[in-house]
C-alpha cells in the first residue's frame, strides 16, 4: 500500500492538482481511497459515490433491463464503475464531459480505458444532445462546477432533448446539490422543467444536500 493512501486514513493525501477549463481539480488520497475534488465539492469516486451507489439502487436499475447507458458528465467515472458492478462489465457506457483534465485523470488512475464496450467523448452536454442520433435505456446527469449544479440542468430546451434519447421504458436520472441559494433555485427549476418532460418525476434526496431526479 502507498505510504500517501495509508496516510489518508489519518487526513487526507493530495497527490495532484490540475488546473482545468472551469474549475481546479486535486488527486486526493482520503480513507485508501483515491479520489477527484474540486475546492469546495467531490466530484468522483468519494461521497458523490456514494449518492450514486444508493440512487441507482433505490431506481431500481440492477432490475431494469439496460444495455445502453449515457453518463453526461462522466467526471472520473464514479457513476460508470458502479454501473459496471450492478450490471457487468460489457454494459455500453458512452461517457460525455466537456473538461479534459477530468477524462485525462479518470484514463490514467481509474482504469476508464475507451474499449469496444466504453466511449469517452470530450464534448459540451447540450451539444451532444442535439446532435448525437444513438439512444439508450439510462441517461445519468451529473452537470457541476464546484458544488454548484450547472445552470444547464434547468434549461427546457435542453431537458426537452432527453426524451428523445430513450429507447421505450428508459430513464432519466439528474443529479444536483442544495448547497448554496444557486444550488437551490437551480434544482427547483430543473425539477419543474423535467415534469413538463416526463410523465413521472420522483426527487429522491441524499445525504444533507443533494437530490437525484428519476424522469420515466
Amino acid at each position: 500500500m502507498p505510504f500517501a493512501r495509508w496516510l489518508s486514513y489519518l487526513w487526507p493525501v493530495r497527490v495532484q492538482r490540475h488546473t482545468g477549463l472551469h474549475m481546479d481539480l486535486e488527486l486526493t488520497w482520503e480513507r485508501g481511497r483515491l479520489v477527484v475534488n474540486s475546492a469546495n465539492a467531490n466530484q468522483s469516486h468519494g461521497s458523490l459515490h456514494r449518492i450514486w451507489e444508493q440512487a441507482l439502487a433505490d431506481a431500481e436499475v440492477p432490475a431494469r433491463q439496460v444495455g445502453k447507458v449515457l453518463i453526461l458528465g462522466f467526471g472520473a467515472g464514479s457513476a460508470a464503475s458502479i454501473l459496471r458492478k450492478m450490471k457487468g462489465p460489457t454494459l455500453h457506457i458512452t461517457g460525455v464531459d466537456h473538461e479534459p483534465v477530468m477524462l485525462d485523470l479518470a484514463r490514467a488512475h481509474f482504469a476508464q480505458l475507451p474499449s469496444e464496450h466504453l466511449v469517452l467523448i470530450t464534448e459540451e452536454a447540450f451539444r451532444f444532445v442535439r446532435s448525437t442520433e444513438a439512444t439508450f435505456d439510462l441517461i445519468l446527469v451529473d452537470l457541476f462546477c464546484d458544488n454548484e449544479p450547472a445552470s444547464l440542468i434547468a434549461d427546457p430546451v435542453f431537458l426537452e432533448g432527453l426524451p428523445r434519447l430513450l429507447q421505450p421504458g428508459g430513464m432519466v436520472l439528474v443529479n444536483t446539490m442544495r448547497m448554496t441559494d444557486n444550488g437551490r433555485r437551480t434544482s427547483a427549476l430543473s425539477l419543474a422543467a423535467l415534469r413538463q418532460c416526463f410523465g413521472t418525476v420522483i426527487d429522491m434526496r441524499y445525504e444533507e444536500h443533494n437530490s437525484v431526479f428519476m424522469g420515466l
